[in-house]
């Protein structure tokens, strides 16, 4: 009975208490990958366009436009572009694991044995290449995951790319994306603040310092080949010596090893405006 009477208490107390200290607060809370491509999917517009290889837009009704093309690190931009450019409509061109490159100035990717994949990857690319000699001129941004040992390959195509859309009279770039922490953080965040605080939880979850030194020198690699006009550089706005920053006010910058999460899409873009207005007309 008195047990009976112990669990009643209790459960009246949580109730009307909404709970103790000890529970995961809701910034910290592991969403599944379902969950972030659904947060991702509800800023774009559900209206259907004839260029397939626009797989996201935020139309504005607006003459000026961004478009931004890669792989799935170009589709986690979206909620920081459509939060900082809402005078603009903003297209995603991406497929995901494809770089913008591939099909394009002699590149392309292998996708160990699947050809249909490379082929598509390829004809996706070329159709959004085609697209952009028709348009009146717009900014389009390139940008893609530079893993090691990527960059030789895809540094000479990615100059080439660009220097021809500047020649049909469009703005464009390449947006050195965000460093990311290269291991997942789940574990590390996903714990009552009492356990671990807010101020404590922003030293103690980073990411992996040796993967992120060699990441940042492809950065450096890149940016090289295309040259400084070409190459929006990104590697110091999250960055400071050997750590990078992979959360910001307890909440989490990033929903796996390297995607930005909406917070983090919204605060890297954020970070950035000032240097992307100086590139985008």
């Amino acid at each position: 009975m008195l047990i009976m009477g112990f669990f009643f208490c209790s459960s009246l107390f949580f109730s009307f208490s909404n709970g103790l200290q000890w529970r995961i607060p809701i910034e910290r809370h592991a969403m599944s990958a379902k969950q972030h491509r659904a947060d991702e999917t509800s800023f774009c517009s559900k209206e259907t366009l004839e260029e397939k290889f626009i797989t996201c837009h935020v139309p504005r009704r607006s003459d000026k436009s961004i478009y931004i093309w890669g792989d799935s690190h170009a589709r986690h931009l979206v909620a920081g572009f459509a939060e900082h450019y809402p005078d603009y409509n903003i297209f995603i061109i991406y497929k995901t694991g494809c770089f913008p490159q591939s099909g394009l100035g002699g590149y392309t990717q292998i996708f160990k044995g699947r050809k249909k994949q490379e082929k598509n990857c390829a004809k996706f690319n070329q159709d959004a290449y085609n697209y952009f000699q028709t348009i009146k001129p717009s900014n389009i941004i390139l940008t893609a995951y530079l893993y090691e040992g990527v960059t030789e390959k895809i540094g000479n195509p990615t100059k080439l790319i660009l220097d021809t859309l500047k020649e049909y009279g469009h703005n464009s770039f390449f947006l050195a994306n965000v460093i990311p922490p290269l291991k997942p953080l789940i574990e590390c965040y996903n714990v009552p603040d009492y356990i671990v605080t807010t101020k404590l939880i922003e030293k103690r979850c980073i990411g992996n310092k040796e993967k992120t030194l060699r990441l940042r020198e492809e950065y450096k690699i890149m940016r090289a080949v295309i040259g400084e006009a070409g190459f929006l550089n990104t590697d110091t706005v999250l960055c400071s010596n050997q750590t990078c920053q992979t959360f910001f006010e307890g909440s989490p910058l990033f929903r796996d090893k390297s995607h930005l999460t909406i917070f983090g899409s919204k605060y890297f873009v954020g970070k950035i405006t000032k240097d992307l207005n100086k590139n985008i007309i």
